[in-house]
């Protein structure tokens, strides 16, 4: 039967067995020591920035749609702090942040030379879908 460093003496001249906590500390070295990936995806690289349009009318028919959404966004909030209103008109509330975010996004289309790229860009998928359909 061989003998079992656990059960029996230690040889001469041999090194001492490592205490748990030295084996843990080695362990823990060794893990942090080798390259780990990272938890997240890197987010993908920023849009450049579309040009405006040299079409000053565009720009200022844009300009007053952005502001229509402001409007529309602090009636929606004015009309959604009344509890009772909330809670009786919630669905139509939600509309309001809808017909906001299609104005937002049609007055950045409009104020834009390249309205197909600006369209591509719209993250409402069926705002993008009826813009594109056909194209």
């Amino acid at each position: 039967m061989a003998s079992s460093p656990y059960f029996s003496a230690p040889a001469v001249g041999a090194a001492p067995l490592p205490t748990a906590q030295e084996r843990a500390d080695r362990i823990q070295a060794e893990t942090r020591a080798a390259q780990r990936r990272p938890l997240f995806k890197p987010p993908p690289p920023r849009p450049q920035p579309l040009t405006e349009t040299a079409d000053v009318a565009l720009r200022r028919v844009a300009e007053e749609l952005h502001y229509m959404q402001r409007i529309l966004d602090a009636v929606g909030s004015t009309l959604a702090e009344d509890t009772i209103l909330a809670m009786r008109h919630a669905l139509m509330l939600q509309q309001f942040d809808v017909v906001s975010q299609v104005l937002g996004h049609l007055a950045s289309v409009i104020g834009t030379d390249d309205r197909v790229e600006a369209m591509e860009r719209i993250g409402m998928e069926s705002l993008r879908g009826r813009l594109l359909r056909g194209m």
